[in-house]
């Protein structure tokens, strides 16, 4: 087993939608309650707790599919939105999302909704940029069938939530980036 087991459920969801109504072929859900030692001195749930709970639910879903390849998944942008304060103690339904896919970067959508009200608004939402690199931390292509397993048509939708990567990275970190790359290389 890669994972120790967790108190909850894990369930796969086939053919839904996610809050922009795209199609998608895929989603995993996960259901936590926050722990104590996941929120600060006023009893709410962290941004770093969330981080660790969005990273576990990507692992576990990739671990699901059973994802070939010998490379690593590096997180390399995250944006979380949240709605409202998440106490201690409250039971989380989590679901991630594939949203779309280059050849060296997914995007994967997250969510947190009450257990007890999961077709409410998500009270937590986040989006991540992972790029897939070599034993090096160069960036190599994705495995064979990842697009394929998350969106139906195994493309790369429009997404104005991440520039691609070449935007996020100014002209001097792009340049630094190629001199490691040389020095690397030597």
């Amino acid at each position: 087993m890669l994972f120790p087991p967790v108190s909850g459920t894990i369930e796969k969801q086939a053919r839904d939608t996610n809050e922009q109504g795209a199609r998608m072929r895929r989603q995993f859900c996960l259901t936590h309650t926050v722990r104590y030692d996941e929120c600060n001195c006023d009893g709410v749930l962290t941004p770093a707790a969330f981080l660790r709970y969005m990273q576990d639910i990507a692992a576990r879903d990739a671990g699901d599919v059973l994802l070939e390849g010998n490379g690593y998944w590096i997180s390399k942008r995250t944006v979380i939105s949240f709605a409202t304060p998440i106490p201690i103690h409250a039971r989380l339904e989590l679901k991630t999302y594939g949203i779309g896919f280059t050849r060296i970067t997914a995007q994967r959508g997250y969510e947190a909704h009450l257990v007890s009200a999961p077709q409410d608004e998500p009270l937590v939402s986040a989006r991540t940029l992972w790029v897939y690199v070599d034993s090096h931390g160069r960036p190599v292509r994705l495995p064979e069938r990842t697009a394929q397993i998350w969106l139906p048509d195994g493309g790369m939708p429009s997404s104005p939530f991440l520039p691609s990567l070449s935007v996020l990275l100014s002209p001097l970190q792009r340049w630094c980036s190629s001199l490691r790359s040389i020095s690397c290389s030597i």
